[in-house]
């Protein structure tokens, strides 16, 4: 494959990332700023290892505007394990990585072979200055978190927080509902059942469910299903069955119909922080009904997978998980309150019907949700911050 655009005056920034949320979240609004702000830059997009992938991931970062290659998770462990580097890509002399997701080892790997500087935006942890130039992090909590990880405090800068600018709702509320034909009368309940099949060959199920048990208790009300676009279509259909047909589909615009929406009901992920930026009100639910069926990482799935045994690990580890975690909702983490309820472990769909009818009718509460949501993450403006920061290290 030749790839277009390359001159000895180009300058390569390769974008670290493993899985969808980094995708959309960090990289798209990123790779948007650099193009606005530098023509002589070549970006390359390096998926690594990611038990979450969902498979798409690939097709959909070919499709951003800018970016010039996509490498594959295969392509680099062929390249981080055996030195053998992306065919048909020559790299330029100048150039720099930027992590943005995944093991930040492998960023440390990648700058090593390219003989670039490197810098990282993360939340995880930070370590070796001497490869990472720079840690650019959303807040300041995550600031001094680093700092006290032993991260040199000349090296961290905060520039705020990339999932505000990746967030886009062009439709009204009006628009919206006359697209789906819903009744402009009713209150709309919005599900966001997952982007991976372990979560929905549950969730579209059980969320239908819930969605029976609250129209039992409310009348005025009707129900859509909110399809990440990085779920493919194969096994969308695949768990279609599973689903009340008259819950409305939406597979586009995703983040206008949850702006529209009077309550979202979703899964923990970074769809929490969406749904924070548009300031809807929101329910997260991290049923472990079906705990075995949630993919671990590295040498615990491998564990996982052992017949009888591994069912058993799976249970148990899971339920510690879920004992040592305070929050799984990004706005709860952030600001360290319960701002949007959560809903956790072995649970009823009748509960959440139930918690999701009473907070409906708290107009009040529902009121100081939004404010607080659209409060807990920031200001727009890190993708440009960002983006300066990477053309100053080609420098």
């Amino acid at each position: 494959m030749e790839i277009t655009g390359f001159s000895k005056e180009t300058s390569d920034v390769v974008i670290l990332l493993n899985g969808p949320g980094e995708l959309s979240s960090y990289v798209k609004p990123t790779v948007e700023a650099l193009n606005k702000r530098s023509a002589n830059i070549r970006i390359i997009l390096l998926f690594t290892p990611c038990p979450y992938s969902t498979g798409k991931e690939v097709e959909i970062a070919k499709s951003i505007p800018g970016v010039a290659h996509v490498i594959t998770d295969k392509e680099f462990t062929r390249w981080a394990l055996f030195r053998v580097p992306p065919e048909h890509i020559t790299f330029s002399r100048r150039g720099v990585v930027v992590f943005m997701g995944g093991d930040i080892l492998y960023g440390k790997v990648i700058a090593k072979r390219l003989k670039y500087p490197a810098l990282a935006y993360s939340e995880a942890y930070a370590k070796w200055p001497k490869i990472y130039k720079k840690f650019l992090v959303p807040d300041k909590m995550i600031f001094d978190k680093f700092k006290i990880q032993g991260f040199p405090e000349n090296q961290l800068q905060v520039v705020g927080n990339l999932m505000v600018d990746s967030v886009r709702s062009d439709r009204s509320r009006e628009q919206v509902f006359d697209g789906l034909k819903l009744d402009r009368n009713k209150k709309l309940i919005s599900f966001l059942p997952g982007s991976r099949e372990f979560q929905i060959s549950f969730t579209l199920s059980f969320f239908s469910k819930v969605a029976d048990d609250i129209r039992q208790l409310m009348s005025n009300i009707q129900f859509a299903f909110v399809i990440s676009p990085y779920l493919p279509e194969s096994i969308l259909k695949k768990y279609m069955d599973k689903a009340d047909p008259s819950i409305k589909l939406v597979t586009s615009d995703q983040h206008s119909i949850i702006k529209a929406s009077d309550l979202v009901i979703t899964v923990p992920g970074t769809n929490t922080a969406e749904v924070a930026v548009l300031g809807t009100p929101m329910m997260v639910v991290f049923p472990l009904n079906n705990s075995q069926l949630i993919p671990l990482e590295g040498i615990w799935e491998i564990i996982g997978k052992i017949p009888v045994l591994g069912f058993l690990f799976k249970k148990f580890y899971v339920k510690i998980a879920l004992l040592k975690t305070r929050f799984f909702a990004i706005p709860n983490i952030k600001s360290g309150l319960e701002i949007v309820p959560e809903l956790k472990g072995n649970i009823q769909p009748k509960t959440i019907a139930e918690n999701a009818v009473s907070l409906m009718g708290n107009t009040k509460k529902l009121n100081e949700m939004r404010i607080r949501l659209k409060n807990c993450l920031g200001n727009a403006g890190a993708k440009d911050r960002i983006a300066r920061e990477i053309l100053e290290l080609i420098k």
